[in-house]
């Protein structure tokens, strides 16, 4: 698989996937994982990828993987930065922060699979930029 055969939101998503080999290491999850920050921008992009997908999900189910791998360790690294034990924090944003995108995070994922993504003015707080339709 060419990442130039790939639609626009499947290349997002495989860009933040980092088993694939078109991995980036500058993507939402790249960036949370080796640097333990959050990235609105590419998380904007990420979460794009995701309300463009859900529609066509039953044809290009081999995506589904990689969406719920990244889900996965995005909310293990959530969670390592509230265990007292872990040394692992994010480094910049606060708690309550952290709660609200751990909360849009989990509400996208299930929409994703749902089918039926969040209405993105009446679920959030922050809309997201790369988002026209508000459905």
């Amino acid at each position: 698989m060419k990442i130039q055969n790939l639609r626009q939101p499947e290349a997002i998503i495989y860009r933040n996937f980092s088993l694939s080999e078109y991995f980036d290491e500058k993507s939402f999850f790249g960036r949370l994982r080796d640097c333990a920050e959050w990235d609105d921008g590419e998380y904007w992009l990420f979460e794009w990828a995701l309300y463009e997908l859900a529609p066509i999900r039953k044809d290009i189910i081999e995506i589904d993987w990689p969406v719920f791998r990244i889900f996965s360790y995005a909310f293990l690294f959530i969670g390592a930065h509230f265990d007292p034990n872990d040394s692992f924090k994010i480094l910049n944003l606060d708690g309550l922060d952290i709660s609200d995108r751990r909360e849009r995070l989990q509400l996208v994922v299930e929409g994703y699979f749902l089918g039926v993504m969040p209405n993105q003015a009446e679920c959030f707080s922050m809309v997201n930029p790369l988002i026209a339709d508000m459905g």
